[in-house]
């Protein structure tokens, strides 16, 4: 995942700092960095928050202490954390029986802040109709375990998943089940590369829209010879896309439809480019010490 066009756009309006987006980077950007060098780098690179990779940590075998600690020496706040799938399709074992699983998952979160955790679900088989309410039942389920963390559900459509693969689709999933720590995740890769429509942002009400991944990818590289020729999308930065993202976005946001807090974002246009050819871990080696972020709360 790399940093975001979208919100460049936002930055540079002159009413930006009013916005409550809140951007920040997702570690996964950096998986195959030290924790380390990583954190010192979004530092460096103008980050004041961040989105952790809950699988990394784990795999590092850090305490919940020691990435608190390291985090502070960093000026870092987390404010979302990925994920878990795999969990609302009734084919599937769901929050009941991966219930030791979720509860790490959210006594994690609990002990370093995170305020959210990303839940996605995807699924290749073609479900029943009734399938979609046992995923609202299930993410019921899910929203009781967060809440006694006191986290929040952000879930996420995948594009090209049977069950939760649109934005109008989680929509309803996450309104039938009426739970009042669950939102939507937005995120543009799988908006654009899946079913979705435009104008299904319309159909957004104040308070859904929990937390926003905002993608990029180079514009010179033909679509059909990407990894995923589906990430090659409407949103290229160098293409200048994102920007109709950006501006309903920013509007749904000022009109109080956007709860969200952290897109996966650069922090300053003047540095955009450079951040979106090479990583933060670069990009900090060659930014001044002392900057800081340009969007606040």
């Amino acid at each position: 995942m790399g940093a975001g066009a979208a919100a460049v756009t936002a930055l540079r309006t002159a009413d930006a700092s009013a916005s409550p987006l809140l951007p920040c980077i997702n570690q996964v950007t950096t998986l195959g960095a030290a924790f380390d060098a990583e954190c010192s780098a979004y530092h460096d690179a103008g980050f004041r928050h961040v989105e952790l990779w809950f699988p990394k940590l784990k795999q590092l075998g850090l305490a919940p202490p020691a990435i608190a600690a390291r985090l502070r020496e960093a000026a870092l706040t987390p404010v979302s954390a990925c994920a878990a799938g795999n969990l609302l399709w009734r084919g599937a074992p769901g929050p009941v029986e991966r219930r030791g699983e979720l509860e790490a998952h959210f006594a994690l979160a609990e002990a370093l802040g995170v305020p959210r955790f990303v839940i996605f679900d995807y699924v290749e088989a073609t479900p029943p109709r009734d399938d979609h309410a046992v995923a609202a039942e299930r993410l019921v389920a899910l929203a009781e375990i967060a809440a006694r963390h006191r986290v929040r559900i952000a879930l996420e459509f995948i594009a090209r998943s049977r069950l939760l693969g649109s934005l109008r689709t989680a929509l309803q999933v996450i309104r039938r089940a009426a739970q009042g720590n669950v939102g939507l995740c937005l995120d543009t890769f799988h908006f654009y590369a899946g079913v979705s429509k435009l104008e299904d942002l319309d159909e957004l009400r104040p308070g859904e829209v929990e937390h926003v991944h905002f993608h990029d990818v180079p514009g010179a590289v033909p679509r059909e010879r990407g990894p995923d020729p589906a990430r090659h999308g409407r949103h290229s930065p160098e293409e200048g896309g994102g920007c109709a993202e950006a501006d309903r976005l920013r509007g749904r946001a000022q009109r109080g439809a956007v709860r969200s807090r952290g897109p996966e974002e650069r922090p300053e246009p003047d540095r955009a480019d450079l951040l979106c050819r090479g990583d933060p871990i670069h990009l900090g080696a060659l930014t001044p010490p002392g900057i800081g972020p340009t969007m606040n709360q």
